[in-house]
């Protein structure tokens, strides 16, 4: 079985993209999902996982996804390998969602942001 679930808060708002043919749309963007560990100073870690939505539904969610808004992604690890320009063999690994969840709201976003 191949399931992932991330709760975490977009890096950076997503923009829809096509297939190099421009007929399929996608999105990609990345989450920063804090880790359990705390350290001396207070502060956590993060891992940054880059999330991937196929299809028609990129299209109508992007505008719902802005930097810092918290959701969570169900979807499916996905791993690979591509040749760069330069001839270099490059690996990666992927959620590809096929659920996100909103977990705020935008008055929550904004309340944070005037705390911090």
């Amino acid at each position: 079985m191949n399931k992932v679930l991330l709760l975490g808060r977009i890096v950076k708002k997503p923009e829809v993209r096509y297939t190099s043919e421009k007929e399929f749309p996608y999105l990609k963007f990345v989450l920063a999902v804090n880790r359990k560990y705390v350290k001396a100073t207070g502060e956590r870690d993060a891992d940054f996982v880059q999330v991937v939505l196929w299809g028609k539904r990129s299209e109508s969610i992007v505008e719902s996804l802005s930097r810092g808004r918290l959701v969570n992604v169900i979807g499916k690890l996905r791993t690979g390998n591509y040749e760069n320009k330069e001839g270099v063999k490059r690996f990666f690994a992927e959620v590809e969602a096929e659920q996100i969840n909103f977990l705020d709201t935008k008055e929550k976003r904004e309340e944070a942001e005037e705390v911090s």
